[in-house]
């Protein structure tokens, strides 16, 4: 998980628009965090559950994107 400053070029949402999706990760930015999370085997469907999960902690009330 990263804590990403405002800055052109360096948004979170930058940062998820370059991610290359690969078998087993998944990325996702949510306010100013951009993370990957990431389980060798994992199928994209419990990533993404586990994302949802975790990024409703991070910081609730606000939405989140991943891929």
């Amino acid at each position: 998980v990263y804590d990403m400053p405002d800055l052109p070029g360096a948004t979170p949402f930058d940062a998820l628009q370059k991610w290359q999706s690969q078998p087993g990760r998944m990325a996702f930015f949510q306010g100013r965090y951009f993370g990957v999370a990431e389980s060798p085997g994992a199928d994209m469907q419990t990533l993404s559950r586990f994302l949802t999960a975790f990024t409703s902690a991070l910081l609730p009330g606000t939405g989140e994107f991943h891929r």
